[in-house]
């Protein structure tokens, strides 16, 4: 966890990464791409951020691995990954660690966490040369229909997450 590699940062993942931290009360969000046997940090936000981006992880018996090896969710602690899927495949992660107050993350951080992990899989599989998706904008739109039903508060706190990742500020 020692090596950093220079790239521009992308607007889209750094908020995304802010947007996970601060509806899910991570003390830091990561997102990291998977390139080949390397785990690189490409976005990070949060008030006990410890990663920095371009930061090079390495594979271990931790939550980010089980995720990126997988391609499955899960929740050890106060950590907390989920894959971002594209269609070849897992293309990174959403990490989540220092989970709020009560120690953990709940269902509700995992499920805004979930989509979020969907745009960044979108956003990294367009830069990585990819044009489907992991999800369909209708199937997107679906998910984000539920939550709005089920969880108002939620979903305005996505919608506006969203509105400024469109706008691009």
């Amino acid at each position: 966890m020692t090596a950093e590699v220079t790239e521009p940062p992308s607007r889209v993942l750094n908020a995304i990464a802010q947007a996970a931290a601060e509806l899910t009360d991570a003390g830091e969000a990561a997102v990291v791409a998977a390139r080949g046997d390397e785990i690189v940090v490409v976005a990070v936000a949060g008030a006990r951020a410890e990663r920095t981006v371009g930061q090079r992880l390495t594979t271990g018996d931790d939550a980010l691995s089980f995720a990126l090896a997988g391609g499955q969710s899960l929740s050890v602690g106060s950590s907390t990954c989920v894959p971002c899927l594209g269609a070849d495949g897992v293309l990174g992660a959403l990490a989540l660690r220092g989970g709020p107050a009560a120690g953990s993350f709940g269902v509700e951080a995992t499920r805004t966490a979930t989509l979020l992990a969907a745009i960044a899989a979108a956003h990294l599989e367009e830069g990585g040369g990819y044009r489907a998706s992991a999800r369909t904008p209708s199937e997107l739109g679906a998910e984000l229909a539920e939550l709005a039903a089920s969880d108002t508060s939620r979903y305005d706190a996505i919608a506006s997450a969203l509105e400024t990742l469109l706008a691009g500020g």
